[in-house]
């Protein structure tokens, strides 16, 4: 789907009328050159007064050159813009891209976020812009009125710049551009939402003194014990571990005498004279 954009040209008509006015020097040279219609003769003699006219000097051959040359220049400019006229201005949902590095320089593109408002002031067509960066400081066509406002000349523009506002206006370009920036923007804030949550599942405690790599732990239960935890028997805090768990299921476990009782082992006290039969 191709993209709505406005394209401003350079205009035919003008272009046309250029490349008329350019047909009468390289008549003129011509007929200097070879003669043609005589029509250099008639000038000389009507401006010396004879019909003789003195030979041509080096310096008329210099300045015929000099005519030939604007003359030629200026209908292969008019031809060449009638058959391909150049872009003056392209507006797309990206921004207005303008031929401000010269005639054969490459368009220098103005994001609509960089745009703060359309103008026209006469022949002019104002950009205001929120700041300057990347545009020429002497661009071609143009010039600043200050460091925020650009003013372009849109004298060789095929329509005026009301009509160019308006049908930028009608495409909506700058709102489609609001739009993708605000589309880009939400992307950007769920991946960047998302690598928060990847990084919070999983928290790095690194030890700068070990020399091993940090031990990722992890936050949340995974119901896996470690290999510590399953080579060695935990123990209690509260007393020794139960030496019940080492004997063999085969095996009962040894008991212990119990402790004889003092009262038994004890000799029976001494009788008194008094108690004896």
């Amino acid at each position: 789907m191709r993209k709505p954009k406005v394209v401003v040209r350079r205009s035919p008509w003008k272009a046309l009328a250029v490349a008329l006015v350019g047909v009468p020097f390289v008549f003129l040279v011509v007929d200097y050159v070879w003669g043609v219609a005589g029509l250099v003769d008639a000038i000389l003699g009507w401006a010396y007064g004879t019909s003789e006219p003195e030979p041509f000097e080096l310096r008329e051959d210099l300045l015929a050159a000099l005519i030939g040359v604007a003359g030629g220049g200026m209908v292969l400019f008019g031809l060449k813009e009638l058959v391909a006229p150049r872009r003056l201005l392209v507006a797309d949902t990206d921004g207005i891209r303008l031929p401000l590095s010269g005639p054969f320089g490459r368009h220098t593109p103005i994001g609509w976020t960089q745009i703060r408002d359309l103008e026209e002031s006469g022949k002019w067509f104002l950009l205001h812009l929120s700041n300057a960066g990347g545009i020429p400081q002497d661009p071609w066509g143009g010039r600043w009125d200050d460091d925020r406002i650009l003013r372009l000349n849109t004298w060789w523009w095929d329509r005026r710049p009301t009509r160019v506002i308006d049908q930028i206006a009608e495409l909506g370009l700058p709102d489609e551009a609001r739009r993708r920036q605000e589309e880009r923007l939400l992307e950007e804030s769920k991946a960047h939402a998302a690598a928060m949550e990847l990084i919070s599942g999983e928290a790095v405690v690194a030890d700068p003194t070990a020399d091993e790599a940090p031990t990722p732990l992890l936050a949340f239960p995974t119901g896996k014990l470690g290999a510590e935890e399953t080579a060695a028997p935990t123990q209690s805090d509260d007393g020794p571990p139960d030496e019940t768990e080492d004997v063999p299921a085969d095996e009962a476990p040894a008991t212990e005498p119990p402790p004889d009782d003092p009262a038994a082992e004890a000799p029976p006290p001494d009788e008194s004279p008094d108690d004896r039969p």
